[in-house]
């Protein structure tokens, strides 16, 4: 048995950027993926927080060896962005609302008419 799951522990550890992509593929999320996004300390575009935060819960539910797969990490991202506490959309930012955000967090303009995207996760 010992042999067996960690073959399934490695299996699961050695596939999860497909497992991610499959997963990014069906639950595509246009409103993050589509903007460019700037974190304190980055190049303007540099970091995707939607593959960043979906990789990091990823990476929490694979099983260590003898372990199952756990989907609660999944489940608390889910959460999280639904709720607003990771993602969520300040309309008609001020450039000084732009700015402190830009210092606390991932944020990205709008269009014209500078609506904010602000990602309070962990990318600060």
């Amino acid at each position: 048995k010992g042999l067996y799951d960690e073959a399934v522990a490695a299996y699961y550890r050695d596939n999860s950027y497909e497992l991610l992509n499959a997963i990014k593929a069906r639950v595509y999320v246009p409103r993050v993926w589509r903007e460019k996004f700037s974190f304190p300390g980055k190049k303007n575009d540099d970091w995707d927080p939607w593959h960043i935060d979906l990789s990091q819960a990823l990476q929490k539910c694979l099983p260590p060896p003898g372990g199952s797969f756990s989907y609660e990490p999944m489940v608390e991202l889910h959460r999280a962005y639904e709720a607003g506490e990771s993602f969520c959309l300040i309309r008609r930012a001020t450039r000084d609302q732009h700015e402190t955000l830009l210092k606390t967090g991932g944020v990205a303009v709008v269009g014209g008419d500078r609506k904010s995207t602000r990602l309070n996760s962990s990318h600060r």
